[in-house]
């Protein structure tokens, strides 16, 4: 639990959505070498941005060398304003190169759920929508491990489902019943996950579901939806009651089925289900001691409130995203190809 200096105005918050990886932070401006041309598209793109600037390293094409790196001011983009653009914008300049980065940031998000143990064979997934109009969502190709998925490789669908571009890949149906549902009903809904962890699993199991019990579990006091198990999620019908059981929440316990959870980003959606996870996992080994001692309610909620980890103003979890990010960095950089 960490308390500090906001990085955003509250009144940004709203509309943040962090969604590019973080090499090398400057407080003035952005540096860009890449083939003529580029520097539009990065003053339309850094003239949209609002809040601290962070630098993205991406591969970029020149005529004067082939290693030619560029690098972007891109952070915090106004999600709203990419929506409103985004016709226009992925015509003149910029929507490429907003959608590579996300399908760079998300690719390695699905190797830090396979580094964390986070996989079931070739199943769950991160799905995570770009701006538009059209609504279209990323997703992972059905059939690979979580290891072998690259931001060239993920899958574009609409809310059906369907695909929005050519692929090698199929999408699982099942998988995308219940991220079509919350992506339809919630705006802020831009980032879905799911896992079957056998802590998540465990405790979805239980009569009792998350105990306020421990240090992580203390920090989600009334953040937790249930829905209670409907069989295989194959079924659009279960997508309605889903949601409504999720509510005003963000993040779910499936019973008998896994955890799930929802955020404006990739990070806060991860840091929401990093703290879930590690609430159950606590929360399952703590259970072979005998009866855990019970968080009195108060105490809970009070540390909810100072728990900033989820909060846009305090960055939502980008950082931790960034550090788990540059591990994945060091044992295998391909999910950028």
């Amino acid at each position: 639990m960490r308390v500090r200096v906001p990085l955003l105005a509250p009144s940004h918050s709203s509309v943040l959505y962090d969604a590019f990886p973080r090499e090398a932070a400057t407080a003035a401006s952005c540096r860009l070498s890449a083939a003529a041309g580029v520097s539009a598209l990065s003053t339309r793109i850094a003239h949209r941005l609002r809040s601290r600037t962070v630098a993205l390293r991406a591969r970029a094409a020149s005529p004067s060398a082939s290693h030619a790196k560029l690098v972007v001011c891109t952070t915090s983009l106004n999600y709203a304003d990419l929506d409103e653009r985004a016709p226009t914008a992925r015509k003149e300049t910029g929507m490429s190169e907003i959608e590579r980065a996300l399908r760079i940031q998300l690719a390695g998000t699905y190797r830090i759920f396979a580094m964390l143990g986070w996989t079931e064979l070739i199943y769950n997934h991160i799905t995570l929508r770009l701006p538009g109009p059209p609504t279209h969502f990323l997703i992972n190709p059905f059939g690979l491990h979580y290891t072998e998925v690259t931001a060239s490789n993920l899958v574009k669908i609409d809310l059906d489902g369907n695909l929005v571009e050519p692929s090698a890949h199929r999408v699982n149906p099942a998988g995308f019943v219940v991220h079509a549902a919350i992506h339809r009903a919630l705006p802020d809904a831009h980032c879905v996950m799911h896992t079957h962890t056998t802590a998540g699993l465990a405790v979805a199991c239980s009569e009792a579901g998350l105990e306020n019990t421990n240090f992580y579990s203390a920090q989600l006091h009334g953040m937790v939806a249930y829905h209670d198990f409907e069989g295989i999620t194959v079924h659009g019908d279960e997508g309605p009651r889903l949601v409504a059981h999720l509510g005003e929440k963000r993040l779910m316990i499936l019973r008998n089925h896994g955890l799930l959870a929802v955020g404006q980003t990739i990070a806060q959606a991860f840091a929401r289900l990093w703290t879930l996870n590690r609430a159950c996992e606590i929360q399952v080994a703590t259970a072979s001691l005998g009866r855990a001692r019970a968080i009195a309610p108060d105490i809970a909620a009070r540390c909810t409130r100072d728990s900033l980890q989820f909060d846009p103003a305090y960055g939502a979890g980008q950082d931790v995203l960034d550090a788990l990010l540059r591990q994945i960095d060091k044992i295998d950089p391909s999910y950028k190809e």
